[in-house]
């Protein structure tokens, strides 16, 4: 069945796939898994080599075709740098320093608030000419990759969208939160910050605060599906827990409590459950859009920011519960771990697939069914990657 098949409805057709999670459990059952998957092994050498960076995100360099950190979070707050500052200017009298402290973080803050709205403003109307619904350009890429397959061509590059576009686009529903959040600003000013921790939703997205963020990411930790098990590796939407998929809804943000309360008293799901699957196809788009970055033939290494790689492992949730990824990410081994989440997920999902570079493979479709939910947002490992992982697989 095809993609276009998908409009309206869902699918509940499921595949034979017989696929083994990777395993980190030790180095020679990770060198197993290297021998087995193709792509882990592709995208494993290129990290060793350096082809896959993580940078710091700064608004004096150029994003690449992968990133828009602009319309993302602060993964910080330079409390210590603003205290030692203060502490070692001479200049300063004691009893000012901690009112020049706090004056100097407030004054942080107001410019991330500034820096922040106007990224959001100037995304909403970059992105104004996107000319692809999500089942329209799940179509188009899947429609390149047979076309592909068939010429044993690469045509991917046909497609003239790049991941910091498509990002773009799905960022851009933070415009709307400008004008009250501008309101709650002026008549409130400095107590604004306060309110934003009490009601997250109150400021665009790129205006969130780090402690937030870590309080939000928890909330959304809970799983549709806990884990993969190879005996039932196709799982249809209609099989979903109506309270698990009721909660994923409303803690991701992607439908209103009030109106998920209807549908759970009416025991009507179809519109509920079709908003899952349209998650699951803006995720599998932004994997695809990633993968042929990561996979590009070329001398210079691919760039993910700081931020990007967080919100990346957010929204896939390759996190557990109490992981404060935004910490993770300031760390260089934590980094390592989240960047090898993301491989590895991606490795799993698209082993064997005409989007590995493999034109003699397998749709997605193909490989794992439509619409299959044992994988959505499956880490692709036996078990989640932690830092005493890293030996076992050679880091």
């Amino acid at each position: 069945m095809t993609v276009a098949n998908r409009v309206g409805y869902i699918v509940k057709r499921g595949y034979s796939t017989q696929r083994t999670p990777i395993d980190i459990s030790s180095n020679s059952a990770f060198k197993e898994s290297l021998a087995s998957n193709a792509l882990l092994n592709r995208l494993y050498q290129l990290n060793q080599n350096g082809k896959i960076a993580i940078k710091v995100y700064s608004d004096k360099c150029p994003e690449t075709n992968l990133n828009v950190s602009a319309t993302l979070p602060v993964t910080h707050i330079p409390t210590t740098k603003i205290t030692d500052a203060v502490k070692q200017d001479d200049s300063i009298s004691n009893w000012r320093k901690p009112l020049v402290k706090w004056f100097r973080l407030g004054k942080f803050v107001l410019g991330m608030y500034k820096v922040g709205v106007k990224s959001t403003w100037s995304t909403y109307f970059d992105s104004k000419g996107f000319k692809y619904t999500v089942n329209e350009l799940t179509k188009l890429i899947e429609f390149k990759e047979i076309e592909s397959r068939v010429l044993k061509q690469n045509k991917f590059d046909e497609i003239d969208l790049t991941r910091k576009q498509y990002l773009q686009w799905l960022r851009r529903k933070e415009f709307w939160k400008i004008p009250r959040f501008l309101i709650a600003f002026i008549m409130f000013e400095e107590v604004t910050p306060l309110l934003c921790y009490i009601f997250p939703s109150l400021s665009p997205w790129n205006c969130l605060m780090p402690g937030l963020y870590r309080r939000i990411s928890d909330s959304r930790s809970k799983k549709l599906v806990d884990n993969f098990e190879i005996e039932k590796s196709y799982i249809s939407p209609y099989e979903l827990d109506k309270t698990a998929v009721s909660q994923f809804l409303t803690k991701q943000n992607i439908m209103p409590s009030w109106r998920m309360g209807i549908y759970n008293i009416t025991k009507e799901f179809k519109i509920p459950l079709l908003k899952v699957v349209e998650t699951n196809q803006k995720i599998m788009i932004d994997d695809w859009l990633l993968l042929r970055e990561l996979l590009r033939d070329s001398e210079e290494p691919t760039i993910l920011s700081d931020r990007e790689l967080v919100d990346a492992i957010a929204r896939r949730q390759l996190y557990q519960k109490g992981e404060d990824l935004n910490k993770m990410v300031e760390n260089i081994e934590q980094q390592k771990v989240l960047k090898l989440r993301l491989l590895l997920y991606l490795s799993f999902k698209f082993e064997g697939t005409v989007a590995a570079d493999i034109f003699g493979g397998k749709l997605l479709a193909e490989r794992w069914g439509v619409n299959n939910m044992a994988i959505f947002n499956f880490p692709g490992s036996n078990e989640l990657l932690k830092a005493e992982h890293l030996k076992n697989i050679g880091l």
